[in-house]
């Protein structure tokens, strides 16, 4: 049996499905159509490390499976907050009018706190994965604490895969 696998908009046949050893686990089997080429638009937007960026979206959607993703068009686990692009709350996250609204909201999160975080704490521009993953750990990003783990995993295949 053959199955079709979309790996951040690249389209791969493959004979034999094993979760288990494709990307070290990472199975990216259900990304929607509308991230195909998100990588390309985040270098567009002007989005600092867009690899990470694209990284964080398929573990907080669960590659578009999760309920949060699907419900309340929130692709970054993004909480309610004071800025402009979310319409409410919705299991505990913010709830966006559309996926993009969801993308609107990282990329001034990213605008506002990153520069903050260099200036602050770091004393010079984060220019590195490393850098960025310091900056995300630093400001709690996340609950999960192997979440840097898991998303450098997500990170390697993408740049194996020359996404971005």
């Amino acid at each position: 049996m053959k199955y079709i696998l979309l790996l951040i908009g690249l389209w791969y046949t493959i004979e034999k499905f094993d979760p288990k050893t494709l990307f070290e686990q990472v199975v990216v089997v259900k990304v929607v159509e509308k991230e195909k080429n998100f990588p390309t638009y985040l270098v567009k937007k002007g989005v600092r490390f867009p690899e990470i960026v694209t990284a964080q979206m398929l573990h907080e959607t669960d590659c578009g499976k999760s309920a949060i993703c699907k419900e309340c068009n929130n692709y970054f686990g993004m909480k309610a907050n004071s800025r402009e692009f979310n319409i409410g709350t919705c299991r505990g996250h913010a709830k966006y009018a559309t996926p993009m609204k969801s993308l609107e909201d990282y990329i001034a999160w990213q605008a506002i706190y990153l520069p903050y975080y260099e200036k602050e704490v770091l004393h010079r521009s984060a220019l590195t994965k490393k850098d960025y993953y310091k900056f995300l750990t630093w400001i709690g990003y996340a609950e999960d604490l192997d979440y840097i783990k898991k998303i450098d995993v997500y990170v390697r295949a993408i740049e194996e895969l020359h996404l971005v």
